[in-house]
């Protein structure tokens, strides 16, 4: 079977829901949605989120699990989905 991780990297929900599109593009092949990047727990205090009105998304991604490193290494592909900050890929 192949395994393709889908990673979003998502403050307020809209990357997030991308890539659920693109799991359910997949026909449901796909393995779970693991986050990654500014998306995971963190990356900003949570009163810098409550200040972004971010905190309702944020609880919602938290349950989401985070890919390990043997999962990235073991992957067959790997799809990266990431806002823009000032034109630049998010850290």
């Amino acid at each position: 079977m192949t395994t393709i991780l889908i990673l979003p990297c998502s403050l307020y929900g809209p990357i997030y829901r991308m890539a659920q599109a693109v799991e359910r593009g997949g026909g449901g092949g796909f393995p779970d949605v693991n986050p990654c990047s500014a998306g995971s727990p963190g990356m900003l205090l949570p009163e810098v989120l409550a200040k972004m009105g971010a905190m309702p998304f944020q609880e919602e991604f938290s349950r989401v699990p985070v890919c390990t490193r043997e999962e990235l290494a073991s992957a067959d592909a790997v799809i990266i989905g990431t806002p823009t900050r000032f034109g630049n890929l998010c850290g």
